[in-house]
């Protein structure tokens, strides 16, 4: 995505959920568990997943007083424009 980064001229942070909690926070990461029993929430319903990872993208803002908003987030066919 860097490539698209530079030809948009963007210049916002970005972050890596490596590392930390933030994929299962997003229900984007599930255990071997949650994806056997049919536990793992992917694109806001209950699923025996395929694979631990799956595709999302969040947006969040910062607003004046320094607090950070979650304002979107998509999955699955909802990437379809960004994927080509």
């Amino acid at each position: 995505m860097l490539p698209v980064r530079v030809q948009q001229g963007w210049k916002f942070s970005w972050f890596s959920s490596q590392g930390n909690s933030f994929n299962r926070d997003y229900n984007v990461s599930f255990s071997d568990g949650e994806r056997e029993s049919g536990e793992a929430v992917y694109n806001y319903r209950k699923s025996t997943f395929p694979v631990n990872e799956a595709p999302g993208i969040s947006v969040f803002v910062r607003r004046e007083d320094g607090k950070i908003y979650h304002t979107y987030s998509t999955y699955s066919r909802g990437l379809d424009m960004l994927n080509g």
